[in-house]
């Protein structure tokens, strides 16, 4: 979690501007510009990325968003070998496997906002222009974190 918080914390903050006055409950909206979106986000050192892979990065910086906002409204992360999950009490969710979800057609926006509500996560704004959550900082070894082609999903990177 050392590495995971600030890492998400780095790659939303240099790539807020499509975030800003996003609710969670939209974000099904945004998926069909997660390919116009990914294509402002530069590709790690040494990669040249495809659109698909650029589209993933995308959803992974809404799910990272998402995630961040969850930990601030008390949710709580678990990662060990094998195992990454967000929750609070007795309930569950990874932005991350269901954002995948939307981009994939696996998951509907009623599905989305549906769960979205039951969680009391709808309201959540993943950026805002002056949110210190997204506050501007130093260029550091991030571009490894959602890394396509680091073996890893990116989408479903802990």
């Amino acid at each position: 979690m050392r590495v995971t918080i600030p890492g998400w914390r780095k790659f939303v903050s240099e790539y807020n501007e499509p975030l800003q006055g996003v609710k969670a409950e939209s974000v099904p909206d945004h998926v069909s510009k997660f390919r116009q979106i990914g294509s402002r986000i530069r590709d790690p050192k040494g990669m040249l990325l495809s659109h698909e892979q650029r589209t993933v990065r995308a959803a992974g910086l809404f799910a990272a968003a998402l995630a961040l906002r969850m930990t601030e409204q008390g949710w709580k992360i678990e990662v060990q070998p094998g195992i990454f999950r967000i929750f609070k009490a007795d309930r569950e969710f990874s932005p991350f496997l269901a954002v995948q979800q939307l981009l994939a057609g696996k998951m509907s926006a009623d599905q989305w906002r549906t769960e979205c509500r039951e969680l009391g996560l709808s309201e959540i704004v993943l950026a805002q222009q002056d949110d210190p959550t997204v506050k501007p900082q130093s260029d550091s070894a991030q571009a490894e974190l959602f890394a396509v082609g680091s073996g890893k999903d990116p989408v479903n990177l802990p």
